[in-house]
């Protein structure tokens, strides 16, 4: 049993370093990147806890299930925080269309999972019951996570991301800005002639006068 436990030990946290090695060459900001760690690892310890209080042993077979649901968990958190990071706007927005453009093939891979597996609910032999119980788990706490934990971590501290300019709109705003000086200098050139031709106008008259 202890041998068992060590090497479970020892494969999570290889397995979870190597997820968060690919998370981040995927993404990048570490916002986000900390926000999917944080949920992915929430449903591990999610499923782990709940595995237990279901009466799952452990055992090398149970490892084994463990490792591929660490695996199945990356798949719903990952999508959404790389949307997320390919979104403008405020932390608020680009969480909002991270759930809408993503969040529906997500549901659709939750849902069509947990059909999947429910064909093994009243498996009598072990593994597969061991199988059902875990993706089972894994799919429940990794849709929880994934649909709406992580979505509201990154609306928290994911951060704001304004849309930049178009190399034609900078290009435009120049030639706008630019042609809105001429016009105010050649305003000012103009009122200048104006008052230089009202005092020779004046002083035509004074002279006339005397």
């Amino acid at each position: 049993f202890s041998l068992i436990r060590g090497e479970l030990i020892q494969n999570i946290l290889i397995a979870v370093a190597v997820m968060f090695i690919i998370v981040f060459v995927m993404i990048v900001q570490w916002q986000v990147v900390l926000s999917v760690a944080l949920a992915i690892g929430a449903t591990i310890i999610n499923t782990l806890g709940m595995s237990y209080y279901w009466g799952v042993e452990l055992n090398s077979v149970v490892t084994i299930f463990v490792l591929i649901s660490i695996g199945l968990s990356v798949d719903y958190s990952a999508h959404i925080g790389h949307t997320f990071k390919e979104s403008y706007g405020t932390s608020i927005e680009r969480a909002v269309k991270a759930l809408t453009n993503t969040g529906p093939p997500v549901f659709n891979a939750i849902f069509s999972t947990f059909i999947a597996i429910l064909v093994l609910a009243n498996s009598k032999t072990y593994i597969y019951k061991v199988f059902f119980q875990f993706f089972l788990l894994t799919t429940l706490f990794g849709g929880f996570n994934g649909l709406v934990v992580l979505p509201a971590l990154l609306a928290t501290i994911g951060g704001d991301k304004i849309e930049a300019s178009s190399p034609t709109d900078v290009l435009e705003a120049g030639r706008k800005s630019i042609g809105g000086a001429s016009a105010l200098m050649l305003e000012k050139k103009e009122s200048t002639v104006d008052g230089r031709n009202s005092l020779a106008g004046k002083s035509t008259q004074l002279n006339n006068a005397l």
